[in-house]
């Protein structure tokens, strides 16, 4: 017996003018005063609209907001006209949110990555995503050495930007394996990346010796 699940939203997106979506609430004074909303209000001075808002249509081409009240208001605020949407193909919130992950730090990479190829500054980006200059360095580069298959496996998955620093200990094979490990155990922590390079055979680290002299140093402090 075979069935099928319907998608609660499009997997497109599309650019919607402003005026036609209506926010289930409208944030109030207070919310635009705290720390959260300025974070956002800075990231889309810098970069832009990195997540689109989710809506569901309801009559006479208007749309009803399901995500993204903090970011419609914010635009809003800045007279933009038009943002891009992803059209929900119902009106409940919960079906979008329990199917799509936030932005991962590979989201973040590319991102970077884009916003520095139009000519934003490291410490712009900083601003905007609220973290230093260092953070944004590191995940610029999060995925130099890392195979392209373990990018596409934890794509969509909230994996530490250390964990990445340890993959590249690895050869590709053992990058797959431990990749596959993590998501068994669904754990994409930095500790659980060092766990699983001291059990890769040597054969698939890049450096074996210098990781040996780590796990030797390891067990000398816990001495």
């Amino acid at each position: 017996m075979t069935s099928s699940a319907t998608i609660g939203f499009d997997l497109k997106t599309v650019m919607l003018p402003i005026s036609s979506i209506t926010p289930r609430v409208a944030p109030t004074q207070e919310v635009r005063k705290s720390k959260k909303y300025k974070q956002i209000a800075a990231s889309i001075a810098h970069v832009g609209v990195v997540e689109p808002l989710v809506v569901a249509p309801v009559a006479d081409g208007k749309f009803l907001l399901l995500d993204g009240a903090l970011r419609l208001d914010i635009l809003k605020q800045r007279n933009e006209l038009e943002v891009r949407c992803i059209l929900a193909t119902d009106d409940e919130g919960y079906t979008y949110n329990k199917r799509v992950n936030r932005l991962s730090n590979i989201g973040e990479h590319y991102m970077i990555l884009k916003a520095l190829s139009n000519g934003v500054s490291e410490h712009d980006i900083s601003v905007s995503l609220a973290v230093d200059v260092d953070t944004i360095r590191r995940k610029r580069s999060m995925l130099d050495g890392v195979c392209p298959e373990v990018v596409q496996l934890l794509a969509n998955r909230r994996v530490s930007v250390f964990t990445y620093g340890l993959l590249r200990k690895m050869k590709p094979i053992g990058q797959i394996q431990a990749a596959e490990r993590m998501i068994h155990a669904n754990n994409y922590s930095a500790k659980m990346a060092k766990a699983l390079l001291t059990i890769t055979n040597p054969q698939l680290i890049t450096n074996p010796e210098k990781v040996s002299r780590s796990k030797h140093d390891d067990l000398s402090n816990c001495a």
